[in-house]
């Protein structure tokens, strides 16, 4: 039985990656490398590290590896926190880039965290 899923995601944004890895304090590996899987290696040009995992996260063009043994060796949801953080991060880059305002607030009745941005032009 393979411990090896692969999901179907794209981290295009490799500068929203870093950043996402740093706000959340992870540890990543970038550019070429082999990320050591239980099931055997993969070539990727990214991996991150996610808290209380096993192994590293391995990040290809079209998609995610990971062995996380149905949770044995990582709760999905620290992936499902970066996937957010990296779409913040994503969303804040994007506004910056456009030269717009933004600002983060908490949402009591969604219990999330909002990223609202104004084009003051």
């Amino acid at each position: 039985m393979s411990h090896t899923a692969t999901m179907k995601i794209n981290f295009k944004n490799k500068a929203a990656m870093i950043a996402a890895c740093k706000a959340l304090n992870l540890q990543y590996q970038d550019g070429k490398h082999t990320c050591r899987l239980y099931s055997g290696n993969v070539e990727c040009d990214f991996s991150l590290k996610l808290k209380g995992w096993k192994y590293s996260l391995a990040v290809l063009d079209d998609a995610i590896k990971y062995d996380n043994y149905g949770g044995s060796w990582g709760k999905v949801a620290e992936l499902t926190a970066f996937q957010n953080e990296y779409s913040k991060q994503v969303v804040i880059q994007k506004a910056d880039e456009l030269g717009w305002g933004w600002m983060e607030q908490y949402n009591k009745e969604e219990d999330c965290i909002e990223i609202i941005v104004n084009d003051y032009s």
